[in-house]
């Protein structure tokens, strides 16, 4: 009987990353999104400013977009953690064995939250 044994080496490196990885993230319809970090959030930049704003309160982001803009912005979250957010799409929100939609402009559709999908044959 032959045996084999096959082994990775992966060098360690510490984390630069934030040590947060309590965050939750919640779309608020099509217009933007409310993201909240387990500690106090000390930045949040966004990819396009063009599509929306951002403010920070304590340990809570909060994304809103701009009348009339459709895109998705991402938004930086201390410097490290990222998160995209759909703006004027028509935006589907899957949670458990409900669906919302809300409409959006345009014939643009942004799908969030999808999980546990099976193939039915």
């Amino acid at each position: 009987m032959f045996a084999s044994i096959v082994a990775s080496i992966v060098p360690y490196t510490e984390s630069t990353a934030s040590a947060d990885t309590t965050a939750s993230y919640s779309l608020n319809g099509n217009s933007g999104a409310t993201i909240t970090m387990g500690s106090t959030v000390s930045s949040a930049t966004l990819s396009d400013t063009s599509l929306a704003d951002v403010t920070t309160n304590g340990n809570t982001v909060t994304v809103k977009g701009k009348d009339g803009a459709v895109g998705v912005v991402e938004v930086t979250v201390n410097g490290s953690e990222t998160f995209e957010v759909p703006i004027g799409y028509t935006t589907f929100i899957f949670n458990d064995n409900t669906l919302t939609v809300y409409e959006g402009s345009d014939d643009k559709y942004e799908v969030y939250g999808i999980r546990n999908c099976q193939k039915i044959t």
